[in-house]
């Protein structure tokens, strides 16, 4: 089973199944390829065009609005996305690790180091402050996992904020440490940066 942060890439050729997705032999068969095309499948919202340069592996970056927190040497943080139809789709994996150099710091937690920035004037509707995604917060020793959404809060910057608005700090939900993470789901429309 692929880890959520993990996006399935299968190749593709003329004719698909029912339900747009590709068609896949049944007998084993080399699959013949499409230059420069490929389907990826979100384990949730269906399946994507995936064109060379339109998708690949992303760097999520913790931030904050005091001390900078920092996963450490044994942390992990790594993404997966693909663009279809100008929207920015992704799943992400954030780890604080338990080797040196990792801290919680202080202050919000925010995400930075998007591949795309959020289109915040689509139709004329200013969409700073509305949710692009979810996130999922697990907590290592105790088993704790609370779900909050993922805010922008401009177009490079995501804050994660429970419905009742909530700020995700260095001890909010809880106190940070080795093993806690962060698994995200985003989806929104986006700008290419420049």
């Amino acid at each position: 089973m692929a880890k959520p942060y993990e996006l399935n890439i299968v190749p593709t050729y003329p004719g698909f199944a029912k339900g747009g997705r590709p068609a896949v032999p049944t007998d084993n068969s080399p699959v013949p390829v499409v230059p420069g095309t490929q389907w990826a499948e979100h384990p949730r919202n269906g399946w994507y065009p995936y064109v060379n340069g339109t998708g690949g592996a992303w760097t999520p970056i913790l931030t904050s609005t005091g001390t900078q927190p920092s996963l450490g040497t044994t942390g992990i943080s790594v993404g997966k996305f693909s663009l279809a139809a100008n929207y920015f789709n992704a799943d992400f994996y954030m780890e604080f690790g338990s080797g040196g150099g990792a801290g919680a710091g202080t202050g919000e937690y925010q995400i930075e180091g998007l591949p795309f920035s959020v289109d915040l004037d689509l139709d004329g509707t200013d969409r700073i402050r509305l949710p692009v995604g979810q996130i999922a917060m697990f907590d290592f020793d105790t088993g704790d996992q609370e779900i909050y959404s993922a805010i922008a809060i401009s177009r490079t910057q995501l804050k994660i904020r429970s419905q009742g608005g909530t700020a995700v700090e260095n001890t909010v939900p809880w106190s940070w440490a080795g093993g806690d993470s962060f698994r995200g789901r985003l989806s929104f429309p986006a700008v290419l940066l420049a």
